[in-house]
């Protein structure tokens, strides 16, 4: 519901790749949690990730 209120206020286009930061979150877990195999280069593409929302929201 908060999605589609801020989506009213501002860009699709700023919204809608901070929704996939829960990805980065999901990353961090699995790899301290539930200690996945090749975790550094999972946790190195989130982080890219968050790079590139980072990138739009001050672009």
């Amino acid at each position: 519901m908060l999605i589609l209120t801020a989506m009213t206020f501002t860009p699709v286009s700023y919204i809608a790749p901070a929704r996939e930061i829960s990805i980065l979150i999901g990353t961090f877990f699995g790899a301290k949690l539930l200690k996945e195999a090749d975790a550094s280069r999972r946790l190195w593409a989130a982080g890219g990730m968050v790079a590139g929302v980072i990138a739009l929201a001050l672009g």
